[in-house]
This record gives structure tokens, C-alpha cells and sequence, in this order.
């Protein structure tokens, strides 16, 4: 999906997963991320890094995988738990110009490595056994929802 986030024109490339019963596989999606994008070539970085998200005042440091890859935006993997679903998605965010038809071919191969990227996350979902989620949300308990000590 590409959405247009803000005035100055930029993108956003989203895939998003949700997998009922799976909030503690969490961590083990860094690793099969990591280790299919070895598996299958895709030359990139793979990394964990701490992000900004939120306002100023409530904002929180978040931790995110990110996929680093010179002449390319970055694209970033975002895995969150609530309840006992666990939510993965892989965002990436684009400047207009790459959309423009002035810039056709940038365009076909941001989108080209982008897809590979996307097909890489879910193999690597896929070999962590996880299965999407598309039932009708259920909800959490207020049990399930506080913080979980690590």
C-alpha cells in the first residue's frame, strides 16, 4: 500500500501482519529476518536501532529492525504486541520525486527491491510458523495488555 503522509509529498510503503496467540515470538522475528535475508541474497544491513515515536512530552525510544541498503530509503520493521496478537509490519518511507513519471525507473526498482524485501519477511514469518490472523478482532483483556517484565 502507498500512502501520502504529509505536505511535502513523501510516501509510505506498508505491509502489514497481524498473528493471533504469538506475542512471545516477538524476538525471534529479528533472527529469521536476519537470517532469510542471508538465505536469499538480498544484500542489506540488518540492524536494530531505537527510534522516536510519539509526541514530544509522552514520546518513547521504540525498537525497530531496520533494513539499511545504500542508494535506497530505509526501510524499517516494526513488531508490536497487544494482548496476545502480535503485529509486524514493514514501512518505508519514500520521497515524491521517486513517484514522479520523471523518475520512472528510480520508481520500478525502489518498488522492485521493496517487494523482495516484503517477500523475505514473510518467508522468514512463515519459517517462524506463524500464520496471519483473519478473523474478526476479539479484543484484549485488561490483563493482557499491561507492560510484561523483561
Amino acid at each position: 500500500m502507498t500512502t501520502n503522509i504529509n505536505k511535502t509529498g513523501d510516501y509510505v510503503l506498508t505491509n502489514c501482519y497481524l498473528f493471533e496467540n504469538a506475542a512471545n515470538q516477538e524476538e525471534q522475528v529479528f533472527n529469521a529476518v536476519r537470517a532469510q535475508f542471508n538465505k536469499e541474497f538480498i544484500p542489506a544491513a540488518i540492524e536494530t536501532e531505537k527510534m522516536r515515536s510519539g509526541g514530544l512530552i509522552l514520546g518513547t525510544r521504540e525498537v525497530v529492525i531496520s533494513i539499511l541498503r545504500q542508494g535506497y530509503p530505509n526501510f524499517y520493521i516494526v513488531t508490536r504486541v497487544v494482548g496476545h496478537y502480535l503485529y509486524v509490519s514493514i514501512v518505508a518511507t519514500v520521497e515524491e520525486r521517486i513517484f514522479s513519471t520523471y523518475d520512472i525507473f528510480a520508481r520500478e526498482t525502489l518498488v522492485s527491491y521493496y517487494q523482495a524485501c516484503v517477500s523475505c519477511l514473510q518467508n522468514a514469518l512463515s519459517l517462524l510458523g506463524l500464520k496471519e490472523y483473519t478473523g474478526h478482532f476479539k479484543g484484549i483483556t485488561q490483563d493482557e495488555n499491561k507492560p510484561q517484565k523483561q
